[in-house]
């Protein structure tokens, strides 16, 4: 999360590259097989941040433009409230 992108904007988090490509949802249930499918959807549907943004061209580590993909941008705000929630610097609101 720490890279930075050329269409990153001031205040702005580059998060990951994402697709729309629906992909399935994985998870261990109990009482049923160890791996179960429970869904299916796109990295960009699972990105749960309230924030995110999608850019145009998505890069590799090397800079090369991947081909299918976007990046993903969040508010560095958005970030800072989840962290200080999660280390219980401010309360949670009910």
């Amino acid at each position: 999360m720490s890279k930075t992108h050329p269409e990153q904007r001031l205040g702005e988090i580059f998060l990951m590259n994402a697709s729309d490509v629906s992909v399935p949802v994985i998870m261990r249930m109990k009482g049923l097989c160890p791996l179960t499918i429970i869904s299916f959807c796109s990295s960009w549907e699972a990105i749960g941040w309230e924030t995110k943004r999608r850019g145009k061209i998505a890069y590799d580590a090397n800079n090369i433009p991947i081909a299918g993909m976007f990046p993903v941008f969040i508010r560095a705000k958005e970030l800072l409230i989840h962290e200080l929630l999660i280390y219980g610097v401010i309360p949670e609101e009910s």
